[in-house]
């Protein structure tokens, strides 16, 4: 029978150089926190790298575009003294006009209207010369930009452009002005353009369009998609760390780190957890073997003793109070012995059950009524009265070895102290069961309420414990509630005795 040990309460005291991180350290530390901050910055650089590079482009684009169109100028201005005696100039000449003026990635096109006339503009001259469709394209682009209406309404103000005009059979080209001169004529408008060829190739061009950026953009994406893959599988690689760990602890002989990760660089830890879950397979398995196998190897000597006690009782006369004193002494030892022999035995298949923890799901219900009905068929007719209210189906996770010695142990210890009554309530709350044993005993002093659970730690000076007590039941109930992830505590009751509770995880 498992060893009872005393009453104390929750001692929450780390182990010393035991480093706990606060719980905002650790989110700080998480690896999904870190990925979105990464993915944070990768986000943030380009918007702010491509809005600066974007500003020193547009700022060189007007420079070299005013240049253009400042040019364009001058060649109207060149121009206008022809064109106001345009009546008596041929058509040819004003061709030679425009091609003396026309050269070094500048194209010259002369519109006119005739004063009066209610339709557009018709293409007069060209240098270099174009063909007449592309010239119809693009007067029909002026057209529809509305800017040629408004010169035909005034024939005044230079109009500046940025427009990008593809013509058919001719290399691109950018519209920078549109001047207008006013002949008595008619208006005329000379068309600057420059030629989009070498390096004036990006005139006009949207930023994100341009070859450079678009392949800094396509090495740049290529760049997260790896490290993101790489910290992918690496986060793959921890969950699937988890998945097996989880494995590991529901005692599946075919869980195995080295499967759950593909990454080469964490196969030897893979494996190095494996061995090591193997060893601990293998402690848990010697140290259930030798319990067994101690408490075997004692039984018999302590059963010789035994009979050899009842036949010394036969012979020693009851008048023979030193032999009698000496009889009950032996007896008391024997029985202390056995005590001991079944605390070690459950200490050790304890700390196996630590090593290789079951998890298997747990009635704590019914544990708790058969365990209830065991001490009441146990407990003397003048002894204390055991209640037990147990809610159904309070399912856990755990060992039914685990659960089942740290209950028996916790109403042992309620028992030894109890005056008249000892209360035994099972609870299925939100996510947890709560096993709660309370007794009306004297309770427990304040200054050793800390230390209760500790090992080997014991004052039951009253209480009916046969055998003698090792400090060993509070601290089994304390040992394996943190093997099941559960919590336990202890209090003083208002009314007098001691409240422990046990807190265990739902399956």
């Amino acid at each position: 029978m498992a060893m009872p040990g005393v009453q104390e309460s929750n001692a929450h005291d780390a182990a010393p150089g035991l480093d706990v991180a606060r719980p905002e350290r650790r989110r700080g530390r998480s690896l999904l926190v870190r990925l979105a901050m990464l993915a944070l910055v990768f986000i943030a650089v380009p918007w702010l790298l491509y809005d600066r590079f974007h500003e020193a482009d547009t700022e060189r684009q007007e420079l070299l575009l005013e240049s253009v169109r400042e040019r364009g100028l001058v060649v109207a201005k060149a121009l206008e003294p022809t064109l106001t005696r345009a009546d008596s100039v041929p058509v040819f000449r004003l061709q030679e006009e425009l091609t003396r003026f026309a050269g070094s990635g500048i194209n010259l096109k002369l519109l006119f209207r005739p004063t009066g006339a209610e339709g557009g503009f018709f293409y007069v001259a060209a240098a270099p010369e174009v063909r007449s469709d592309a010239l119809e394209s693009e007067r029909a682009l002026l057209v529809d930009m509305g800017v040629l209406q408004k010169l035909a309404d005034s024939c005044a103000g230079t109009v500046p452009l940025t427009r990008r005009v593809e013509l058919p059979g001719a290399a691109p080209e950018l519209l920078t002005s549109l001047t207008p001169i006013q002949t008595p004529r008619g208006c005329w408008v000379l068309v600057t353009a420059e030629s989009l060829t070498g390096g004036r190739a990006q005139l006009g061009q949207s930023y994100w369009r341009l070859p450079e950026v678009q392949l800094a953009a396509a090495v740049y994406l290529a760049m997260v998609v790896l490290v993101f893959a790489i910290l992918a599988d690496v986060f793959l690689s921890i969950r699937g760390f988890a998945t097996t760990a989880r494995a590991v602890a529901r005692d599946r002989a075919d869980a195995r780190f080295r499967e759950s990760t593909g990454i080469a660089e964490l196969a030897p830890v893979a494996a190095a957890f494996d061995r090591m879950v193997d060893r601990l397979r293998a402690a848990a398995r010697s140290i259930r073997d030798a319990a067994e196998e101690n408490a075997h190897a004692f039984k018999t000597p302590i059963a010789t003793i035994r009979q050899a006690v009842e036949q010394m009782r036969r012979r020693i006369a009851h008048d023979d109070l030193r032999g009698q004193r000496a009889l009950a002494a032996i007896e008391a030892s024997l029985e202390r012995l056995d005590n001991l022999v079944a605390a070690a035995r459950q200490t050790e298949r304890g700390a196996a059950d630590l090593l290789d923890p079951p998890d298997e799901r747990i009635d704590v219900a019914e544990i708790a009524r058969g365990l209830a009905a065991q001490f009441q068929r146990m407990l003397p007719a003048d002894g204390p009265h055991l209640e037990a209210r147990v809610a159904e189906h309070a399912i856990a996770r755990g060992g039914a070895s685990l659960i089942e010695a740290a209950l028996e142990n916790l109403v042992e210890n309620a028992v030894g102290f109890a005056r008249q009554h000892v209360e035994l309530v099972v609870k299925v709350l939100d996510g947890r069961i709560e096993v709660c044993v309370s007794d009306d005993g004297p309770g427990v002093q304040p200054s050793d309420l800390p230390r209760i659970f500790d090992r080997y730690f014991s004052k039951r000076e009253g209480a009916r414990a046969e055998g003698g007590n090792q400090g060993l039941g509070l601290w089994i109930v304390k040992r394996n509630a943190e093997a099941l992830g559960g919590a336990i505590d202890a209090r003083n009751a208002d009314t007098g005795g001691l409240v422990v509770t046990l807190t265990l995880p739902r399956g």
